[in-house]
């Protein structure tokens, strides 16, 4: 059986706070030399990047807040993760109505 274990990590990444309501916490961009800043070059203007493992692998040890959005990690991602989706820009979320009870909506 294959498994795939998979990362998240973004060039311009913002966080958000876990009680609603709060506004969004700004996180300061990838440095200049991290994984997500190389996943784009300068001809690449995709909105996102796929890197196998393979490519990662290519990478070596190099900084990343794939495992941790507040504090960047150096390691070799290719020996923890099968691939890593780089985005270029993430947004906090955008709530449209107030929270309520699946049960609630049910009666």
């Amino acid at each position: 059986m294959l498994k795939a274990v998979l990362a998240l990590a973004a060039l311009f990444p913002a966080a958000w706070t876990a009680k609603r309501g709060q506004a969004p916490e700004a996180l300061p961009e990838a440095e200049a030399d991290s994984l997500e800043a190389r996943a784009f070059s300068a001809e690449n203007s995709a909105p996102d990047v796929y890197l196998t493992r393979a490519q990662l692998d290519t990478f070596g040890a190099a900084r990343a807040r794939a495992l941790n959005y507040r504090r960047p990690h150096s390691v070799r991602w290719g020996e923890l993760f099968d691939g890593i989706l780089v985005l270029r820009e993430e947004r906090p979320p955008q709530y449209v109505r107030e929270p309520v009870p699946w049960q609630l909506l049910r009666q």
